[in-house]
């Protein structure tokens, strides 16, 4: 093929070049980004855009024309005498042409670069004070008076995670769907599915109803032998009323503790909060059998720590054996997460551990026994009767998307469904996520814990205040949120081409990462000038004069510190 120059040496091969450049994709991505940010697209037809003068609107003779004028990028107007920058006059018709004229004195592009840049950071201002920031979040652990272990649970959080946030606690809180959890949990504390443990009070009167009929049939045999002789025998066969310190040994304490507990000198430990809540429900459910059971675990606990007579040798002795004596090793409280299908926040809330410290003691003390009673207790409660666990889980998808698409069917459901989304690709954008997750979802994918507590909070509001209210509660947050966004309503994010909360009307995450990155070159400039060269201590002064002084004259520094 031959390919036609201009007399400066310009090839036209540039030309053909930009045949393959992909223009159609251009313009499809900036037409769906333009919609995502409620910009305005227009296709317009720009035929003759150079050889056009932009002030005067003629088409003078002095315009470069064809091909072989491909190399003129400056031209005079032969009819008003403005001077044009080829690309430039182009593309003030363009313009134009699309109904946005554009004087000469406006035509530099800088400044024009410079007023979208201003404007776009006074919408992102704007913007920034409706979205929920980190600081906002850690605010929250204080106002709903949590502990780490229970807030960590309801955010789906680790540690790692929460020394993060804490370090960019100006930073709008991400994901979105726990940025939704958390305008749940401002707007509807009480939809929280955290159970609340019991006070000792409480757990004192439900467990003393029964006392008396089961401490009856709990001394037999050898522990009749062994409280044959003793002035405790009375008060234990005959059926003794609960005391503060057997209450205490109920839960795997002393009973000086116990009685501390009862005088309120001393408050319950944040371990023994679960246990108190899965025998509370055990009592609730089966009332004195389910005490009975309970004791039944004590007794074969006790056993098992070398006491032969179970848990009477433990009232009488008023002491469980020591911790050396247990034999659950870390190892065995670390293999409860997968023998039992726990996640790392389950695991953390029911032993009050983190996932680190458990995993440490897996590692590093894999065969020592587990110091605490209360935590051997709880494992052998809820291997035991595993719908014991007092955590509640989300419910299937299949019960709960029915429910809400049945309230959303009356309102805005026929305006949805003109936007021609699939049912499981729609559920997945209303939990905060991306419609290929929410696709995944319903093949058998396992959703992540934050929208496991998100889609709890749902179903607590519909079982509290109704389908309809409860699903319209659901609605304003996410209304809420994707105003926050820059998508208007919730409406207008599954008007967007991707219905992604990701792409935010705002550019939200990129304006994260561009902060992120900036923080981090700020503090890696820090951390240079505070690495600066200092002298030993005097407890290695000496091994360093001695090492000094080994070493060649030309290894030594130029700049000798004072001795």
């Amino acid at each position: 093929m031959a390919f036609l120059s201009d007399p400066v040496g310009f090839d036209v091969r540039i030309a053909f070049a930009q045949l393959d450049a992909g223009w159609h994709q251009l313009k499809t991505q900036l037409k769906y980004k333009a919609i995502a940010r409620s910009g305005v697209f227009e296709e317009v037809n720009e035929a003759y855009s150079t050889q056009v003068c932009s002030c005067c609107r003629a088409k003078p003779d002095s315009s470069p024309k064809g091909r072989t004028a491909l190399g003129i990028r400056h031209w005079i107007c032969s009819e008003c005498g403005a001077e044009h920058d080829r690309d430039i006059n182009a593309a003030l018709n363009i313009l134009a042409a699309g109904g946005i004229p554009v004087s000469m004195e406006e035509s530099s592009p800088f400044r024009a670069s410079e007023d979208v840049k201003s404007t776009q950071r006074e919408r992102n201002r704007q913007t920034m004070t409706n979205l929920i920031l980190n600081k906002e979040l850690l605010d929250l652990r204080h106002n709903l008076n949590l502990l780490n272990i229970d807030f960590w649970w309801l955010l789906g959080l680790n540690q790692p995670v929460t020394h993060a946030i804490k370090k960019n606690s100006n930073d709008p809180v991400n994901p979105p769907q726990r940025a939704l959890l958390i305008r749940f949990l401002i707007k509807h504390p009480e939809l929280s599915p955290l159970p609340e443990p019991p006070g000792v009070k409480e757990m004192y009167r439900m467990v003393s109803a029964h006392w008396r009929d089961v401490i009856k049939t709990l001394f037999k045999g050898s522990a009749r032998a062994m409280l044959h002789n003793s002035p405790m025998k009375k008060r234990l066969i005959d059926g003794e009323a609960l005391n503060m310190g057997s209450f205490g040994l109920l839960f795997g304490v002393n009973a000086g503790q116990g009685i501390k507990w009862g005088h309120g000198t001393t408050p319950v430990s944040s371990i023994t909060g679960p246990l108190f809540i899965m025998v509370r429900n055990l009592i609730q459910e089966h009332g004195k059998e389910g005490l009975e059971v309970y004791l039944e675990i004590l007794d074969t606990l006790a056993k098992e720590h070398g006491y032969p007579n179970g848990f009477a040798e433990v009232l009488f002795r008023r002491r469980w054996p020591p911790s050396d004596t247990v034999p659950m090793t870390n190892r065995d409280l670390y293999d409860m997460r997968e023998n039992m299908g726990y996640t790392n926040q389950v695991m953390s809330w029911l032993f009050h551990a983190s996932a680190v410290q458990l995993m440490n003691m897996n590692k590093l003390t894999p065969e020592k026994p587990v110091t605490s009673r209360t935590r051997v207790i709880i494992a052998n409660l809820v291997r035991r009767n595993p719908h014991l666990m007092p955590l509640p889980s989300a419910p299937p998808i299949s019960e709960i998307v029915p429910v809400i698409f049945g309230a959303l069917s009356t309102t805005v459901m026929p305006a949805i469904t003109k936007l021609d989304i699939p049912p499981a690709e729609l559920f997945g954008v209303l939990c905060g996520v991306s419609r290929q997750q929410g696709k995944q979802w319903f093949v058998g994918a396992r959703h992540t814990a934050t929208c496991d507590r998100l889609i709890t909070f749902i179903h607590n509001a519909i079982q509290r205040y109704g389908v309809i209210e409860g699903v319209q509660m659901y609605w304003d947050i996410l209304n809420d949120e994707a105003n926050a966004r820059g998508f208007g309503d919730f409406m207008g994010l599954l008007k967007t081409p991707r219905c992604s909360w990701a792409h935010g009307g705002v550019g939200v995450n990129a304006r994260m990462a561009k902060e992120a990155k900036a923080r981090k070159a700020a503090d890696s400039s820090v951390g240079a000038d505070k690495k600066k060269r200092t002298w030993p201590d005097h407890r290695c002064f000496a091994q360093a004069v001695r090492l000094r002084n080994a070493l060649p004259a030309h290894c030594l520094p130029t700049h000798q510190p004072p001795h």
